[in-house]
């Protein structure tokens, strides 16, 4: 997945890094959000419920969902980000630092060990109209391995080089809900799939971020374009993000396991997933039957609402399974990590393509999903959710 930054070396110069990994000189500006970057829902005097049903459901910017999830992902959090590509393998991290020498290229190194984790720090910030995600990244150093500790430069300094990412703004647009919960999850994307343009491929980025009770958090971006063999959507790249508040996180690159026996969902065994609905939140989005005559609303007219949490006691088949779904080499740590762009199964059906993004971290029965449901035909997005269940075992 490439990325708009900027390679700051130690002595505090700076250079613009090859064009490979998609690198822009950042400006002192505003940052602009994505088109169709940020999930709009629908005022609450739209849903059926009471007035004070309406109110505990709003997630938009002055709600007390907004305030909590705002608190709950601020703060400087220290990770290590690794990319995929379309078959879920891990690709080398483009750059080298060599002391003495300065940035390289990696294709330059032909001998080079591969090294597949970024080691990384994030901060998101409420600006009003959104939150703004900002991170930077250390280079993998050659010749000089104590300018950043073994435990991912918790403390960066100016010996460091590194790579800062052009800032961007999701989740805009005031007066409306969001897709995020108290805790800190979140989901941002387009709401309708674009298709290739004059045959090159369209790119949609969809973005997740499942926060876990321990204080740690995976955040998800995935790239998903049009089939070129049939109608359907697929997954072009993924980069993975895990991360912990003022903290730094090892590589969590590990060798693939075992295959599970037929019907465990990822290791995690079998039993029945109960749905933490304090922790989850569900979105629909309606679309208008008509054109609308505003040319410059680029969500078509389509509104989401906020939706309550299903009562059930047993969360639907789906989180893990179906097609399209790739488990990620990033189980180091023995966490679970997969993600998912295709139709059928897991409740989504040949007509509707899920875009999905999960983790189960090391040693927990807990699990979080969340996933993004479009019309396959049209790409139009119907639903987000952001789900936290629990395993619980038959009886």
């Amino acid at each position: 997945m490439a990325h708009a930054t900027r390679v700051v070396v130690p002595g505090g110069a700076r250079g613009v890094a090859p064009p490979r990994v998609g690198v822009a000189r950042r400006r002192r500006l505003r940052p602009r959000a994505a088109a169709n970057d940020g999930v709009v829902a629908a005022e609450s005097s739209r849903s059926s419920s009471s007035s004070s049903s309406a109110t505990t459901l709003s997630t938009a910017h002055d709600s007390e969902t907004w305030r909590a999830f705002v608190a709950a992902v601020a703060g400087e959090w220290g990770g290590c980000a690794v990319n995929f590509d379309a078959s879920g393998t891990p690709t080398d991290v483009p750059l080298r630092y060599v002391h003495g020498v300065g940035r390289v290229p990696a294709a330059n190194m032909p001998f080079r060990d591969a090294v597949y984790s970024w080691q990384t720090k994030c901060e998101i910030v409420d600006v009003g109209d959104g939150a703004e995600i900002s991170s930077k990244r250390a280079l993998p150093t050659i010749g000089n391995e104590d300018a950043i500790s073994s435990c991912g430069g918790s403390e960066w300094g100016e010996d460091v080089a590194r790579v800062e990412d052009e800032p961007v703004v999701i989740l805009r647009g005031r007066g409306e809900d969001k897709t995020v919960t108290k805790r800190g999850a979140f989901s941002a994307g387009a709401r309708r799939l674009t298709f290739a343009m004059d045959g090159a491929d369209a790119i949609n980025v969809v973005r997740f971020c499942l926060a876990d009770e321990s204080g740690a958090r995976v955040r998800v971006s995935l790239s998903v374009r049009r089939k070129t063999s049939d109608d359907g959507w697929e997954l072009a790249s993924a980069e993975v993000w895990k991360e912990r508040k003022g903290q730094c996180v090892l590589d969590f690159i590990g060798v693939e396991e075992e295959e599970e026996e037929e019907g465990e969902a990822f290791g995690v065994g079998g039993g029945e997933w109960t749905i933490d609905r304090d922790a989850s939140a569900r979105f629909v989005l309606s679309w208008p039957t008509t054109t609308p005559d505003d040319d410059d609303d680029a969500n078509g007219g389509s509104t989401f609402a906020a939706v309550a949490v299903g009562e059930e006691e047993e969360e639907e088949e789906g989180g893990g399974r179906g097609e399209g779904t790739l488990k990620l080499p990033a189980g180091g740590d023995g966490d679970v990590v997969w993600v998912r762009v295709g139709g059928g199964g897991g409740g989504v059906g040949d007509a509707r393509v899920a875009v999905e993004a999960g983790w189960i971290p090391a040693g927990s029965k807990r699990r979080h999903v969340g996933r993004r449901v479009h019309d396959v035909a049209t790409g139009r997005l119907e639903e987000v959710s952001l789900t936290t269940s629990e395993r619980r075992r038959r009886g």
